[in-house]
């Protein structure tokens, strides 16, 4: 039953990574695979990371995140360097062409909702009234920040689902 389970998991596992793999393709990211993923999403979110604190992020060892960085670096995407403070740990940032993957979310959310008032003081602020949401990056966590407003319970929601889907789009 339990090597049923593992196989069947596997399995899964690896129609996901197909799946993914295909859909970056279809993308015109044909050279970057799943793997890549925990990398690229770090460096979007900060300029650079040591090779200690991807491995933390994707949850692996140093050594195994050796491959995907590497394969990263050849294609052009990122760059290794010794840092300054210790010579044997080394920093890992986007290159300018590494930078064009970084998805835009604000740049977009402009676009969708250039209709109304918008404000940018410390984040994107969007009015609909009686409606209003804001849309904030964090810059110590890869974390974002929706806060939204709306008078009865079901529109709130159904703006909700709108704006959501639009970021994810």
């Amino acid at each position: 039953m339990q090597r049923n389970a593992i196989m069947l998991i596997s399995h899964i596992y690896e129609a996901g990574d197909k799946g993914i793999a295909a859909e970056l393709a279809a993308a015109g990211l044909k050279d970057i695979v799943p793997s890549h993923g925990d990398v690229l999403t770090l460096l979007f979110w900060q300029k650079e990371a040591t090779m200690h604190e991807l491995a933390a992020f994707a949850r692996r060892t140093k050594p195994t995140m050796t491959v995907p960085v590497g394969k990263l670096e050849r294609m052009g995407l990122v760059r290794r360097v010794s840092s300054p403070l210790a010579a044997r740990c080394q920093i890992v940032s986007l290159t300018p062409e590494g930078e064009k993957l970084r998805p835009d979310v604000l740049a977009r959310l402009r676009e969708r909702y250039a209709d109304t008032s918008i404000s940018e003081l410390d984040r994107l602020s969007f009015e609909y009234p009686p409606w209003w949401f804001d849309f904030s990056c964090s810059n110590t966590a890869p974390l974002v920040r929706l806060n939204l407003e709306a008078p009865p319970p079901d529109e709130m929601a159904s703006c909700r689902d709108e704006v959501l889907a639009f970021i994810r789009a």
